[in-house]
């Protein structure tokens, strides 16, 4: 059956300007934060998505691997197919960072992508491997809110801040409640400036 990846071979060659951002871009684009580009996307700043994807491939190699049992592999795979599509291959990956928090019981991870038309997609990344993300997870069944929600908001705040223009907010799994709870925590006049919220397969709220 086709899937995400196989649409880049398939649309990957038609730009932005002919066909508008989509659901199923904003399920790769959110994946790349799945990716652990500490070290080579600046926490303040920004790269190319090839000089990423290169710092990436010098430190981890361009074998797929499994970053939890939510998260399967094809994200290396997936970012090699982006690197030749002119659909992806101009895109800027900027302000990345990746927490884990065993005390506060928190895993949180987000970069914002700045797509071909000068908006910025904040991507949040969903559960990945660490005892830390399960055990924030089960606590999201019992609680109004979790660090990483909080940390959320702050990042969506703080991309509002930096850029006067218009947002997209999105996730998969874990990352897509962040988005919604990030979304729904803004100011009326930074919601104004939000595009869309992807929630790509995420849990809900209590």
């Amino acid at each position: 059956m086709p899937n995400a990846i196989d649409y880049i071979d398939w649309r990957g060659d038609i730009p932005f300007e002919v066909s508008p951002f989509n659901e199923v871009d904003n399920l790769l684009v959110c994946k790349l934060v799945s990716l652990d580009f500490t070290g080579i996307v600046p926490s303040e700043g920004e790269v190319g998505i090839a000089e990423a994807a290169r710092g990436y491939f010098d430190k981890f190699g361009e074998e797929d691997v499994r970053r939890g049992l939510l998260m399967a592999p094809g994200a290396v795979t997936m970012l090699k197919k982006m690197l030749k599509a002119p659909r992806f291959r101009d895109l800027r990956l900027r302000d990345y960072v990746y927490h884990v928090d065993q005390k506060a019981e928190k895993q949180f991870s987000a970069m914002t992508v700045v797509l071909p038309d000068e908006t910025r997609y904040i991507a949040f990344r969903g559960t990945d491997d660490t005892i830390t993300a399960w055990r924030e997870d089960f606590n999201m069944s019992a609680h109004d809110a979790v660090p990483a929600q909080a940390d959320a908001a702050s990042y969506l705040k703080r991309a509002g801040w930096r850029f006067d223009g218009v947002l997209r907010v999105g996730g998969h799994s874990k990352g897509g409640n962040l988005s919604v709870y990030a979304a729904m925590s803004a100011s009326a006049e930074l919601q104004e400036r939000i595009a869309d919220v992807f929630n790509s397969d995420g849990p809900g709220f209590r």
